[in-house]
């Protein structure tokens, strides 16, 4: 049998280099590499190219390097398909049962851009016994062997008391059941002191992400409490106490009215603070959710400028953890967009109400369904559960690693929108690139 090849379809082409060679990553396999000028002629004619008539040594090599990298797949391989029967599989997996809970939707904040919906009280012992009895009946699913529940709000550490209550009934219930559980939570950090910490720790929540949105003078603009007192010392205080027994990703929000004073954010924590590893940084943009007063004065950020924030950023905490920030600049590759897709994922509010993304929570006209019958979801789930990229993703090189987008927006806007995805991916391979350039000239000085 004769075997033959194409070009992958998700081939990405990072940087074409003068002399001819190619820096060029495949976003179906997650594989980068460099290719040479023999290599590249070979890939460029791959399709007229029979590996049984190759005689060379060095050409059946390049070819079967380009194969095993996936730049190259077998002729009759369908890699669309292939992605689709992937997703498909993830969406309707029962292997796992995933929550985020909120045991109450107030806050003792009021951010400007926040999208949430406005409500008070924690959740009431009725909805909590509903709540159980929800995962208990999930968990009897033949195949789930997972519970994964986030912590969110509003303010979760409002009601830390119930997270404990509930926290203690599920970890038990896994134990009858010999289910997997596990548990991250949401917060704004105010109230993460190292006591509750340790509570936390005991309710076997490992992780922990928490908003910073710059210096004092922007984060205490954007990140109001309520009471009027200033939430940025505070915050980075209990950081400081809590990150040996929670792994802590500190979030920064970024749209234009922060975005000139983040470098000093990104010096202050990453210099003088000395965090990158445990606490970890990321930057995120700031999207327009909600019709708040707050975007009629500011404006989203440039994809232009946030990937240079972000290359900033890596740049600043690369030395302080070289394997971890190294990881987080190769893409990786999804088999769904995000848990709003997945049959077995439900966003719970304090009421008891079930949605699919955490953008709707407390919008009770959103709901699919609610604890009170479980049984019952509306139709509205369906447009979750089928949401699927579109023509003009499916002949995208970076669809693997973005699937069409965030579906909330696709809801909204009837358009899919995949955000700055392809200017961070590429700024990262550089990135990675420039790093592997870096260490192999060091190593070759070193020896010499």
């Amino acid at each position: 049998m004769k075997m033959s090849f194409k070009q992958s379809e998700f081939n990405i082409i990072v940087t074409e280099f003068s002399d001819g060679r190619l820096l060029i990553f495949n976003s179906l396999r997650c594989t980068f590499g460099i290719m040479d000028g023999f290599t590249k002629e070979l890939y460029e004619k791959i399709e007229s190219i029979s590996m049984d008539a190759l005689q060379n040594q060095k050409e059946r090599d390049a070819v079967s390097v380009m194969s095993e990298n996936g730049f190259i797949v077998p002729l009759d391989f369908d890699e669309k398909t292939y992605i689709e029967i992937e997703n498909q599989r993830m969406k309707f997996d029962k292997s796992a049962l995933v929550l985020t809970i909120a045991p109450t939707l107030e806050c003792n904040m009021a951010c400007p851009y926040c999208y949430e919906t406005k409500r008070s009280g924690p959740m009431s012992e009725e909805i909590q016994e509903a709540l159980f009895l929800f995962v208990e009946k999930e968990l009897n699913n033949p195949g789930t062997i997972n519970l994964h529940v986030t912590w969110y709000g509003g303010e979760p550490l409002l009601a830390v008391d119930l997270i404990q209550s509930l926290s203690s009934r599920f970890i038990e219930l896994c134990k009858k059941k010999e289910v997997k559980y596990s548990a991250s939570i949401v917060t704004n950090g105010v109230l993460l002191n190292r006591e509750t910490a340790l509570i936390l720790q005991d309710c076997k929540v490992t992780k922990a992400q928490i908003t910073i949105d710059g210096m004092p003078e922007y984060h205490n603009k954007r990140r109001v409490l309520k009471d009027g007192s200033e939430s940025f010392e505070r915050i980075v205080d209990n950081v400081e106490s809590a990150k040996d027994l929670l792994e802590i990703a500190i979030r920064v929000n970024l749209d234009e009215g922060n975005e000139q004073g983040i470098h000093d954010l990104l010096w202050y924590l990453s210099e003088e603070k000395k965090w990158g590893k445990n606490p970890a940084i990321y930057v995120a943009p700031v999207v327009k959710y909600t019709e708040a007063d707050y975007f009629k004065n500011n404006c989203a950020i440039s994809k232009q400028s946030f990937s240079e924030i972000e290359a900033a950023l890596i740049a600043r905490t690369y030395g302080e953890d070289k394997e971890t920030v190294s990881n987080q600049l190769f893409p990786q590759r999804k088999s769904c967009f995000c848990q709003a897709t997945v049959y077995n994922a439900y966003v719970i509010d304090s009421e008891g109400f079930l949605y699919k993304c955490w953008n709707e929570i407390g919008n009770k006209e959103e709901a699919v369904g609610i604890l009170a019958s479980a049984n019952q979801m509306s139709p509205s789930i369906l447009k979750w559960l089928s949401y699927k990229p579109d023509e003009k993703c499916w002949a995208c090189q970076f669809l693997p690693i973005c699937l069409g987008g965030c579906p909330y927006q696709f809801h909204k806007k009837g358009e899919h929108d995949c955000g700055n995805i392809k200017e961070i991916t590429l700024a990262r391979l550089r990135k990675a690139y420039q790093q592997y350039i870096e260490i192999k000239e060091a190593k070759e000085n070193h020896e010499g």
